[in-house]
């Protein structure tokens, strides 16, 4: 038997934020850093991307955190949205985990 690819899920992350909360956040966050901050909002008009989702609330990334705590969310994250992707495919395709031989991510 030929593979197939018999169907595909999708899971984005619960917290969406529009173009213009995302320019106010980059502006309170990056502002510090870069001095000419407005000069690269242009990105935000010219990627034509309305809204951007997050896997945590954006108050999240206001604060300090180290790499261990960020890659624990990271490993978190992916692994739910991985399983809500998964179990939306299975459903779609009609059939159990069992009957699928690969997974491509």
């Amino acid at each position: 038997m030929m593979p197939r690819i018999v169907s595909i899920g999708t899971a984005n992350p619960h917290y969406t934020i529009t173009k213009q909360e995302s320019k106010e956040f980059s502006r309170r966050f990056f502002q510090p850093h870069f001095s000419d901050i407005e000069r690269l909002w242009q990105v935000f008009e010219s990627a034509e991307i309305e809204n951007r989702s997050f896997s945590t609330p954006l108050e999240w990334f206001e604060k300090p955190h180290d790499w261990a705590e960020k890659n624990q969310l990271y490993v978190q994250q992916a692994l739910e949205l991985s399983v809500r992707a998964i179990e939306q495919c299975l459903e779609r395709a009609g059939v159990t985990a069992e009957a699928i031989d690969h997974v491509i991510m």
